[in-house]
C-alpha cells in the first residue's frame, strides 16, 4: 500500500487555496450579475446569470473524479465507491435545484414551490447527516478541559469602574 500523502500533500494545500479563491470569486460574480439583472440593467437568460455557479459546480464534480482517478492509479484504498457517489450526488442535487430555479424564472413554468425546493431539502438532510456523522465519529479531545473544570476568567467590566476612581486618575494627570 502506498501512502496518500506522497503525491497529494502539496497539491491539496494549493487546491484548497485555489478552491476557496475561485469559489469566492464565482459567488462574487454571481451576486454582481444577479444585482444587475434584478435592477433591470442587464436583460439576460437566467441560465447565463447562474453561469458562475455552474462553473463552481463543474469543478466540484471534477475534483472527486480526479482524486478517485489518482487513488486508483496509485492503488490506494482511500475512498470507497459509496463516498465518491455520495459527493457526486450532493453536487447533482445542487445542479438540479439551480436548473429548476432557472426554468421557473426564465420560461415561467408552472412548477410548484415544493417541486423546486425538494432537491435543496434532500441536500440539507444529507449535510445534516454529514455533520452528525463527523461529530459523533470523532472522539473528544482529551487535552481540552471539561467546561466545569475551567477556572473563572477574571475581567473588569466597564460598568464596574468606579467614577470616583476615574476622576482621581484624571486629576492626577493635570
Amino acid at each position: 500500500m502506498h501512502n496518500l500523502s506522497k503525491f497529494t500533500e502539496f497539491p491539496i494545500l494549493v487546491t484548497i487555496r485555489m478552491r476557496a479563491l475561485s469559489s469566492w470569486f464565482g459567488v462574487l460574480n454571481f451576486f454582481i450579475v444577479l444585482g444587475l439583472r434584478l435592477d433591470s440593467l442587464v436583460h439576460g437568460n437566467w441560465f447565463i446569470i447562474l453561469l458562475p455557479l455552474w462553473i463552481i459546480d463543474f469543478f466540484l464534480i471534477v475534483d472527486p473524479v480526479v482524486y478517485l482517478a489518482l487513488s486508483l492509479q496509485h492503488n490506494l484504498k482511500c475512498w470507497s465507491f459509496f463516498q465518491f457517489s455520495y459527493k457526486i450526488l450532493k453536487v447533482i442535487l445542487t445542479v438540479v435545484f439551480k436548473i429548476l430555479i432557472a426554468l421557473r424564472l426564465e420560461y415561467d413554468m408552472h412548477l410548484e414551490l415544493y417541486q423546486i425546493l425538494t432537491p435543496l431539502w434532500i441536500l440539507l438532510g444529507l449535510l445534516i447527516l454529514d455533520v452528525s456523522v463527523l461529530l459523533f465519529k470523532s472522539p473528544p479531545d482529551k487535552d481540552l478541559p471539561l467546561p466545569n473544570s475551567r477556572p473563572m476568567l477574571q475581567y473588569t467590566s466597564l460598568s464596574r469602574i468606579d467614577p470616583a476612581q476615574n476622576n482621581n486618575n484624571d486629576s492626577n494627570k493635570t
